[in-house]
């Protein structure tokens, strides 16, 4: 009879056992914690990535219009090559036909560029090169940017520069294609502005104020009636 019992007690510690706490531990863990956190690094990686093409656009541009035709050439086909690259970043998450094809002319337009004939002269060239990479700027503001205002008045700008490609020739082209250039690399930069306070962390909420409120004043009791003076009888008068 004891054997018996001590075999069921031992039994019942054995079933028991994992119900009090033998069993596996689960760590809890903040619902969507750790995947917000983990997508904000990859963006901010992305964007320190962008934010580089743009600098070597902005790099490229400094050194604009040049001194020469030749020069003027040479720093152009490296200005559409780091737009193109900017470009091509600011896309990769919604890149259209008209994208595409716009991103194959700047690529063309580079490598004709580098490789033309000194006595040739390349300012239409050079305008389809800009223009390919304004319109492809105004499809990204449009897709990706639409409600900022500095953007869309950057576009404006933008849009009213290239138009005067067409009017100027020789060392004027050269200047208003490089306005043009640096007109690109400020709506980039803006972009990149955008795009980082877009993935910013939301800010902590200030404590609450712990510090007790000081005590209200009592209420001013009134005043007593003035004491009778000196030699003065309380009583009726005679």
């Amino acid at each position: 009879m004891n054997r018996a019992l001590c075999v069921w007690l031992g039994l019942g510690v054995m079933v028991a056992g994992p119900m009090a706490g033998c069993g596996p531990v689960v760590r809890e863990q903040t619902a969507g914690s750790e995947p917000a956190a983990t997508s904000r690094n990859t963006a901010a990686v992305r964007l320190e990535a962008l934010r580089q093409r743009g600098e070597s656009l902005a790099g490229h541009a400094r050194h604009l219009p040049g001194g020469t035709d030749l020069e003027h050439r040479f720093i152009m086909s490296d200005v559409l090559g780091a737009a193109a690259a900017a470009i091509r970043m600011l896309s990769e998450n919604g890149r259209t036909g008209a994208l595409e094809q716009q991103l194959a002319i700047l690529e063309s337009v580079r490598v004709r560029l580098s490789a033309a004939d000194i006595n040739v002269n390349t300012d239409a060239l050079i305008d389809t090169g800009l223009r390919a990479a304004v319109s492809a700027l105004a499809g990204i503001r449009g897709e990706r940017f639409s409600d900022d205002p500095a953007l869309r008045s950057a576009g404006e700008r933008l849009q009213a520069k290239v138009q005067e490609l067409d009017m100027v020739r020789g060392p004027m082209h050269r200047l208003v294609a490089t306005e043009t250039v640096n007109l690109m690399a400020q709506s980039i930069g803006r972009m990149i502005t955008v795009l980082e306070e877009r993935i910013a962390p939301p800010p902590l909420a200030a404590p609450a104020d712990s510090t007790p409120a000081p005590p209200a004043e009592p209420p001013a009791s009134p005043e007593a009636p003035a004491a009778q003076g000196e030699g003065e009888s309380a009583g009726p008068q005679p």
